[in-house]
């Protein structure tokens, strides 16, 4: 088992952002984070990953949908057809409550699909639940 994970975190409203990091911390998260505030930044971030090393390639990503410049929906396709990128687990955390969404996440490969909550205890169980998915997934975070 790795000593850490890696996470990239990829939302454009940094507020959003801000509660999750906090309630990963409360939730005892012990691995990196990166954060992006749009898809291209994100694949500006995951191409200096696969640069690096193939090591270096994050071990989550979680992805809001609506996002300027590149959305989740289209991060998610670009994932799915990059043989590289395709495996890494991939959580989206939205503010879309639509059925229609959901569905299509998972049909470009969505591992997980949140609904952003309105409370700091709905961050906390988003935080538990990513964390015993990366645990059960043979990362120690």
């Amino acid at each position: 088992m790795p000593d850490k994970c890696n996470v990239i975190l990829t939302d454009d409203d940094a507020e959003d952002r801000d509660f999750l990091i906090m309630a990963l911390e409360r939730n005892k998260f012990n691995g990196s984070l990166v954060e992006a505030d749009n898809g291209v930044r994100l694949f500006d971030i995951l191409d200096k990953c696969q640069t690096a090393s193939k090591d270096e390639l994050p071990d989550l990503l979680i992805i809001d949908l609506n996002m300027p410049f590149m959305d989740g929906f289209e991060v998610l396709d670009k994932l799915q057809h990059d043989p590289e990128l395709e495996h890494i687990p991939k959580v989206v955390l939205s503010s879309s409550s639509k059925a229609e969404d959901v569905q299509i996440c998972q049909q470009l490969g969505c591992d997980k699909f949140y609904q952003k909550p309105s409370t700091l205890q709905g961050y906390d169980v988003i935080a538990k639940d990513v964390l015993t998915y990366l645990k059960n997934n043979n990362h120690t975070c």
